[in-house]
């Protein structure tokens, strides 16, 4: 390349020149300059893959500029980095894949002791207590039944879907098992978490699950969701999900298509246990 670039007055043509260089020079050589203000720009590919390439950029002074051997030698330099960082980008992806569901492609049983021990941690740290939502697919046995596993496992993925649409970011979404989901809420503080339930359980139930696109044939869903909050209702890190799962239960026994925090059950628990002391203590005092 011979033209002759002010670095400074025209920034501009050197950044069309890049990019084009980025485009379309990178095919066929590892390394192209361009003269500037008192020296050459070099630029070096460092790697590529299907959908990025990675460039770096390198300003050597006039006299340097004979030395062709050394823009060549960062040029392998560089590669050779690029090349163990992406094998590091590689097993990172591969490390991932082992905590993902492959029906949902929400997380799996695996991750959820790893990220509330995060949440424990956090919490000891900043305060910040954090939800167990336990979400349970109501008569989903009879999905399966009446359509077979092939539709019921297309309901899963869609349930899964509508869910990771409703929560943030930085909401965590598992399938537990079978027809079992689990959602971790972090920093609770300030949240309506029965409310969230209650918006849950009207978007599934709003919600018209496709079972035959062809003869556009759907189903309706409900689900019962159990709640519990760490630290307010159990003091055992461990217990949480356990909480939230007996919670869920209490939810179906109520009708099904409802939410259950723990905080009422454990208050009505409390209630009867102080009605059967009272009880006791009246009939012996007879």
């Amino acid at each position: 390349m011979n033209k002759q670039y002010d670095l400074f007055k025209k920034d501009k043509e050197l950044l069309r020149f890049v990019e084009k260089l980025i485009i379309d020079g990178f095919k066929e050589q590892q390394v192209d300059q361009i003269k500037v203000n008192g020296g050459y720009l070099s630029i070096v590919l460092v790697g590529r893959n299907e959908t990025q390439i990675f460039f770096g950029l390198c300003l050597l002074p006039e006299k340097q500029v004979k030395f062709k051997h050394y823009l060549e030698q960062l040029s392998l330099f560089s590669c050779n980095i690029y090349g163990h960082i992406y094998k590091l980008i590689l097993l990172e992806r591969d490390k991932a894949l082992v905590y993902l569901d492959e029906v949902s492609g929400l997380y799996n049983q695996r991750k959820i002791s790893l990220d509330i021990e995060e949440m424990n941690q956090r919490y000891i740290k900043t305060g910040c207590r954090f939800a167990v939502f336990f979400i349970d697919i109501d008569d989903f046995k009879k999905v399966n039944d009446l359509h077979g596993h092939v539709i019921g496992t297309r309901i899963l993925k869609d349930v899964a879907a509508r869910l990771r649409l409703f929560f943030r970011d930085n909401d965590l979404l598992y399938r537990y098992g079978g027809d079992e989901f689990i959602i971790i809420l972090p920093n609770v503080d300030n949240v309506d978490v029965l409310g969230i339930g209650q918006r849950i359980l009207k978007i599934i139930r709003d919600e018209k699950f496709t079972i035959d696109s062809t003869k556009c044939k759907s189903i309706d869903l409900s689900v019962s969701i159990g709640i519990a909050i760490y630290p307010d209702h159990v003091q055992t890190l461990g217990k949480i999900i356990s909480l939230a799962d007996k919670m869920m239960y209490e939810a179906k026994l109520a009708g099904k298509g409802k939410v259950c925090m723990a905080s009422r059950v454990i208050l009505d628990m409390s209630a009867k246990k102080n009605n059967k002391i009272k009880r006791k203590k009246r009939e012996s005092s007879r």
